[in-house]
């Protein structure tokens, strides 16, 4: 992230939003929390706003996808 030019304050958002990445699973007894999927969706939803900021701060010229976790969805097999 250092090699990208965008604004401490994105950065910081950016990084604590990575660091919820998983906060659904409870890693102590590998089991999901009951509302896994409202945990999952929030971060989702999050990931998608920042990727939004970021595009406005890179400008075009940049490609800066999204992809949603569904690590969750997986481990389940919900929604298959």
């Amino acid at each position: 992230m250092e090699d990208i030019l965008i604004s401490e304050n994105l950065n910081g958002k950016l990084h604590k939003w990575l660091l919820e990445y998983g906060k659904w699973i409870n890693w102590d007894q590998d089991v999901l929390y009951s509302n896994w999927i409202q945990m999952e969706d929030e971060h989702n939803e999050m990931g998608e706003l920042l990727t939004i900021e970021v595009r406005e701060e890179l400008g075009e010229g940049f490609l800066v996808p999204f992809s949603p976790s569904s690590s969750a969805r997986m481990y389940t097999g919900f929604g298959s």
